[in-house]
């Protein structure tokens, strides 16, 4: 049986995914839910940090909570994303590594900064269902060490970015190709040794064209679907 602040999430969740909160709507105080949830204030507080670490609620102060208006760009600019949509609360993320280090020439290029420019590292592993589906390696220097450290198990470098920044990712690139998983990859993913996988390299770009984040990813082809929407 789920524990309250799971049945206040899945509430909010389910009425932000339906539109019963739209894009850019103000949810109500936390005062307010706790009223409508009949609860005290750390259930709402957890089911609340888990909807921003999503993406899909954004704080501002003084103001009150939003419907993040990013939030349906970002999931669109990842083809694997959008196949979870419907199951986000399923996906959540277990962070490994996170170091500063200085460009070499390719992540340079990558970046489109100079040699020698200190950035972040961050490497996860994302899970669906409780199961390893891709092992991420995120790079920017757009974010401090100790901005990326707020990265938690729901949180994403994009919703990081624009909490704290304010950058908004308006495009995404991304490359595709067949690999087959090495040792330290089957031993992440919890597959055998030549598995089948797909690889990805995703540049992530704001409205003014700059580079903000390169991400390499391996993905399981077993458990995740790779799927885009394509529009006139």
């Amino acid at each position: 049986m789920p524990i309250l602040h799971e049945e206040i999430f899945n509430d909010l969740y389910g009425k932000i995914k339906d539109g019963y909160y739209k894009i850019g709507d103000k949810l109500p105080s936390e005062k307010e839910l706790t009223e409508v949830y009949r609860s005290s204030k750390a259930p709402v507080r957890q089911a609340m940090s888990k909807l921003e670490g999503l993406g899909m609620i954004v704080r501002q102060a003084g103001k009150g909570t939003f419907v993040n208006q990013q939030f349906m760009i970002w999931n669109k600019l990842s083809g694997f994303s959008s196949y979870f949509l419907k199951d986000l609360p399923k996906m959540y993320f277990r962070n490994l590594t996170l170091e500063e280090r200085a460009t070499d020439e390719d992540m340079s290029r990558r970046l489109d900064i100079p040699v020698g420019t200190d950035i972040c590292e961050l490497t996860r592993v994302r899970y669906f269902d409780n199961i390893p589906t891709s092992y991420l390696k995120h790079y920017t220097y757009m974010l401090s060490m100790k901005e990326m450290e707020k990265i938690s198990n729901y949180n994403t470098t994009r919703h990081i970015l624009y909490q704290y920044h304010g950058i908004e990712i308006s495009r995404a690139h991304e490359v595709i190709e067949a690999v087959v998983a090495d040792e330290h990859l089957a031993e992440l993913l919890d597959i055998t040794v030549g598995f089948p996988l797909m690889r990805i390299e995703r540049t992530s770009y704001e409205k003014n064209g700059r580079v903000a984040e390169f991400v390499e990813y391996f993905g399981r082809t077993d458990k995740w679907k790779y799927q885009v929407d394509l529009r006139e």
